[in-house]
């Protein structure tokens, strides 16, 4: 991630001249542990529309992952 987000920056200042902070601070990677960490993390995630009151309910945000199909979990992970 750092790789990415360093040759972006680089190249939008350079290219683009743009001086402005483009990332927020204090991100963070994360591996998904196991099944209970998945869900952790895929609840969070669609409760943020939520938290931020864009909608009452994570299914009410159109553009939310909570209304798609998925791939199948990988076996290392299955419950």
């Amino acid at each position: 991630m750092q790789y990415m987000k360093g040759g972006f920056s680089y190249r939008a200042k350079v290219e683009l001249e743009y001086h402005d902070p483009i990332w927020q601070p204090s991100f963070t990677e994360h591996r998904i542990k196991d099944a209970a960490d998945y869900d952790h993390h895929r609840d969070y995630i669609h409760q943020n529309p939520v938290r931020a009151k864009t909608v009452l309910h994570a299914e009410d945000y159109p553009w939310s992952s909570i209304n798609m199909v998925l791939d199948a979990m990988p076996d290392h992970f299955q419950r």
